[in-house]
């Protein structure tokens, strides 16, 4: 047995190992690697995905998407990518670690697209940015349009291309003397919104890098002057873009379109600064807010300066631009929310303003594919909505009572507020629901989710325990039948054998022998023994299943005892008959049997009347007798009496004796309750028992 439990444990310890050691060479390997089922991890940043498509729709500094195994170590990088800010850059991140939310607050290495010097760049972060080379792209890269971007990373060398839509292309590599070894992917992005596309990692080898560089030495980890480069137009970038886009005419301010517009057909023209995309755009200057409907799909990202010419549409009490045209003037750090109040939000005012309020989180569900924040402030109910596929923290997690802060755009019509006084459109930023209190776990919800885990566990481990004393019950009514079956072919067979030797023995003496008379003796006391052997064994071969089972074997044993002699027996069994747990009929039957044994031997009783009654809930015995009582003969403390008491408490039933000079009563009652309960009562009997107390 020993040695096959110990290969038993080698044969389960080799298998551990070798699925562990198959999930290793898997983590180690991205080649299935899917971008659209991988769970993608942002740090900082607005990010959406659209099918196969990522995108940044903000311009922060350094916000990162990563995804992919720490345990990656060569792999190559595929990816097709836009840039829509000229001051920017955008890329991919390989062998990323340890990231936190911050510009360069990773560490890895990164290559990718900047425009503003038109470059293909390649360098390290270590919690910091280390710029190792940038390579001029012929042409300048324009913006809006795609550029595939391929990164390879094999030992310590890394390398990037860049190819050009005209069929060219820019590539640069370089092998630094130490470097990390293994790593993530990463989407980044720097003071720009991005589109990334048809992503795809797969495996690389010393050929695959050298097949990338074709030929071309690896450059030193030095930095390079990127000043060093001359701008295909001389002309300042930044006055170069303000002329591209210099406003004609006076834009109107958007707190005068309520006052000024008379009929939907004059075209007005607002300038201001995107502050929400979805679900509707809000252009915000700084006398007020108005949302927008786009004509056509523009591409645009919250912070960037706009100017909207459109028609304005007054609906739920707002005006909206409608078939509007947006033309995007220039890229900026999304503008500061101001602090208001529930109350402020609350009178209409703020509509369409970009704003930061405070609450008490209340309840928080999914409508479709939104995510609902019901908040109060101030006895302001108001409602909070997240929409879908955001790249930001998961709001399900927040508990009920946490202190929040809340940063969006105002909404006060009733397809979005509900029932609430207003609705905050949430920022798709990650910083657009910060937690300023968490909640305790304990409350109320929570203490009775877990009061009643507790109490299905109790109900089980009793159900477990009381099934396991059931089996070890038939067990014990197994081994008793085993015994009195060995009883049976042992003792009582050599007991009949000594008997016969016995009568043969007599029949060879004469009647007046003197030893004659002690074999009769001899013979006397063992058909007395062979009789009590016999009325043992049939005691240990008693199975009871139901109470007319009980009451029908009572009346036996009491039968068999008082065989011979003059005591009258009656018994009665009076109720349903049902199966009756074994537990339970054996204690009722074995105390019964002590109560009838001590009427016949001390009692010296004329009439013994022995009662059963059995109910659905309930089952009482009682054994009376008109004898002299036992008082004086038979203490608390005797084996008998002691050993009723302990198989009543064994069960949770009450017992009780009375005895007098006209007789004694011996009654025996307990309910009769599923397994579980049946059980703990006989736990609290056993324990208020052995405290002293009265059961």
């Amino acid at each position: 047995m020993r040695r096959s439990w110990l290969l038993m444990f080698l044969v389960l310890a080799v298998l551990a190992g070798s699925i562990d050691a198959w999930h290793s060479v898997q983590r180690s390997q991205p080649s299935a690697f899917d971008p659209i089922r991988s769970t993608w991890t942002p740090y900082g940043g607005s990010w959406e995905r659209e099918a196969e498509t990522f995108l940044s729709k903000s311009d922060e500094r350094g916000a990162r998407l990563m995804s992919g195994s720490t345990r990656w170590r060569d792999y190559k990088v595929d990816v097709d990518i836009a840039l829509f800010g000229a001051y920017g850059s955008a890329g991919v991140i390989v062998r990323g670690r340890d990231s936190e939310k911050g510009n360069g607050a990773y560490s890895g290495f990164a290559g990718g697209l900047r425009s503003r010097d038109n470059s293909l760049l390649l360098g390290r972060s270590d919690f910091g940015w280390e710029e190792y080379r940038n390579r001029p792209i012929p042409g300048g890269i324009r913006i809006g349009q795609f550029y595939h971007l391929r990164i390879a990373v094999v030992g310590c060398k890394i390398a990037a291309r860049v190819d050009l839509p005209d069929g060219r292309f820019v590539r640069e590599g370089v092998e630094p003397t130490g470097c990390v070894t293994a790593g993530q992917i990463g989407l980044l992005s720097y003071q720009t919104p991005a589109v990334w596309k048809n992503l795809h990692v797969s495996p690389a080898s010393e050929g695959d890098i050298e097949q990338l560089m074709q030929g071309d030495p690896f450059g030193s980890r030095e930095k390079r002057d990127i000043n060093v480069y001359t701008w295909s137009n001389s002309i300042d970038p930044i006055r170069r873009e303000a002329l591209a886009h210099a406003i004609e005419g006076t834009p109107t301010p958007i707190s005068n379109l309520a006052i000024t517009f008379l009929s939907q057909a004059k075209q007005v023209f607002v300038r201001g600064t995107v502050t929400l995309l979805s679900p509707v755009t809000y252009v915000e200057d700084t006398t007020g807010a108005v949302a927008i409907q786009p004509r056509g799909s523009p591409l645009l990202a919250i912070g960037d300066d706009v100017e909207v010419s459109g028609f304005p549409l007054r609906e739920a009490d707002q005006i909206t631009l409608r078939d509007a045209n947006v033309r995007v003037l220039s890229s900026n750090t999304p503008p500061v929310p101001r602090m208001i109040t529930a109350s402020q939000a609350a009178s209409g005012v703020e509509d369409g303003h970009f704003v930061v309020i405070n609450g008490v989180l209340r309840s928080t569900w999914k409508d479709g594919q939104k995510r609902i924040l019901e908040v109060e402030s101030n006895a302001v109910v108001f409602r909070a909505i997240a929409e879908p596929q955001r790249y930001s923290s998961d709001l399900s997690s927040l508990r009920i009572g946490s202190e929040l802060i809340l940063s969006g755009v105002i909404r006060s019509d009733d397809t979005l507020a509900g029932d609430g006084a207003f609705a905050v459109l949430l920022s798709p930023t990650q910083d657009a629901v910060r937690v300023v209190h968490q909640a305790p776990w304990w409350n109320a919800t929570h203490t009775a989710i877990f009061a009643a885990a507790l109490i299905c566990l109790i109900v089980a481990a009793l159900l477990g325990y009381s099934r396991i004393r059931e089996f070890y019950l038939m067990y014990i009514v197994q081994e008793r039948q085993l015994l009195a079956d060995d009883l049976h072919d042992t003792i009582a067979q050599s007991f009949a054998g000594i008997g016969f030797q016995l009568r043969a023995v007599e029949e060879q003496l004469s009647s007046n022998d003197t030893g004659r008379q002690q074999l009769e003796r001899a013979q006397t006391m063992l058909r007395d023994g062979h009789q009590e052997l016999r009325q043992s064994i049939t005691s240990l071969r008693v199975q009871i299943g139901s109470g007319a089972e009980l009451a029908a074997a009572l009346e036996r044993s009491a039968l068999r005892l008082v065989k011979g002699g003059n005591l009258n027996v009656l018994c009665s069994c009076d109720g349903s008959i049902r199966k009756l747990p074994p537990r339970v009929a054996d204690c009722f039957f074995r105390v019964a049997q002590e109560a009838i044994a001590n009427a016949i031997q001390h009692g010296r009783a004329s009439t013994l009347e022995i009662t059963l009654s059995v109910r659905p809930r309930h089952i009482s015995l009682k054994v009376n007798d008109d004898g002299i009582g036992l008082c004086g003969k038979v203490t608390d403390s005797a084996g008998g009496l002691s050993g009723m008491r302990r198989r009543a408490e064994a069960i949770g039933a009450r017992f009780t004796i009375d005895t007098s000079p006209n007789g004694t009563t011996v009654l025996l009652e307990s309910v009769l309750l599923p397994h579980a309960y049946s059980v703990a009562r006989a736990f609290r009997a056993r324990w208020t028992s052995r405290n002293g107390s009265i059961v």
